[in-house]
């Protein structure tokens, strides 16, 4: 907060343009103003300072200098590289400014030497600050170094280490913003028709066209992953047997899908793909009649069981060679 109309100042600033305008932004401005807030101001003109309506008006009591390097007609600046307030005097009502690169001496003779009378702008208690505004034309305002002082010359800054500057975004050519949205777009509908064209032909190749036998033949068709997952991977203990895949075995199984008998196993499905047939039968949870014979370590069946068991046999192979409506020679009973 500034109460007396004596002060020095100096401060070290870099206004970088973008790459796509290297003319430079709005500037910046060291401001005096009565409040740290200056309300009805707009952030993209008059430096955030003023609107259009405020703008000139001594009641705002707002003291500010310029340093920008874009020419603006319509404020009546004479070019395009117009001006650190160095010291104001009251009693001379005295404003210099004096300007020069970072790093070099500070020079003899004051750019800007003026008399102006402040008492009518400054009130009892100011504040000093910074301020500046962006639109179309973007820069990036940077304040590097600053020194104030109220009573005597200021101190100076120490120039050999200042803050690095914001790096520039690099320059986008015209041409390739709008080429490079164009390449994406092209490769991602390449990468969706593509993964739809991939995904028919896999299905294509995996998809088998329904034979003849199989539009006769009713029962369901069960899937692959269906069949793995039942199994347990396919393993030994959950499979009946093995058997080669002819066109014998095809009309075997248009036979055997449409036989109903208590003795024989009911065929629920199938499921084929290239060259390869599983069918799926009646979950049997003794396995087979052979398995459970020979391959048990339990005692021998008895006789009573054993006649049975043949009994049953019998029935099923009088089904299959008199009582259907077709005759079936099952031709691989062993006895």
């Amino acid at each position: 907060m500034l109460s007396s109309l004596l002060f020095s100042t100096n401060f070290v600033f870099a206004i970088v343009p973008e790459e796509t305008n290297p003319i430079g932004g709005h500037g910046i401005a060291f401001t005096i103003a009565p409040t740290m807030e200056l309300t009805g101001a707009i952030s993209n003109q008059y430096l955030g300072l003023f609107n259009s309506l405020s703008n000139g008006l001594s009641s705002n009591h707002v003291f500010a200098i310029e340093l920008d390097t874009v020419q603006s007609p319509e404020f009546g600046y004479i070019n395009g590289g117009h001006v650190v307030v160095d010291r104001f005097e009251e009693v001379d009502k005295l404003l210099n400014e004096t300007l020069a690169p970072v790093g070099s001496n500070k020079p003899s003779q004051p750019l800007l030497s003026t008399t102006v009378d402040l008492s009518n702008v400054l009130l009892d208690s100011m504040y000093v600050h910074f301020s500046s505004s962006t639109s179309e034309v973007v820069s990036s305002q940077n304040i590097l170094g600053w020194g104030f002082s109220k009573i005597g010359k200021v101190q100076s800054l120490d120039y050999s280490k200042p803050p690095s500057l914001p790096r520039r975004k690099p320059k986008v050519n015209g041409d390739l913003q709008i080429i490079i949205p164009v390449i994406v777009v092209i490769a991602l509908l390449v990468t969706i028709f593509g993964g739809a064209f991939a995904y028919v032909v896999r299905r294509k190749t995996y998809e088998e066209i329904r034979e003849d036998w199989e539009k006769k033949y009713s029962p369901q068709r069960f899937s692959f992953k269906d069949l793995y997952k039942a199994t347990e991977g396919f393993k030994e203990k959950e499979l009946l047997g093995r058997r080669g895949f002819g066109k014998e075995f095809v009309s075997e199984i248009v036979s055997i899908g449409r036989l109903r008998h208590r003795n024989l196993e009911q065929l629920l499905g199938y499921y084929r793909r290239k060259g390869e047939l599983l069918l799926v039968y009646e979950y049997m949870p003794n396995g087979s009649l052979d398995k459970f014979l020979f391959n048990n370590s339990k005692p021998n069946l008895s006789w009573d069981q054993g006649f049975q068991i043949l009994k049953g046999v019998a029935s099923a192979l009088l089904y299959l060679h008199e009582e259907w409506e077709q005759v079936v020679l099952h031709r691989d009973v062993c006895s």
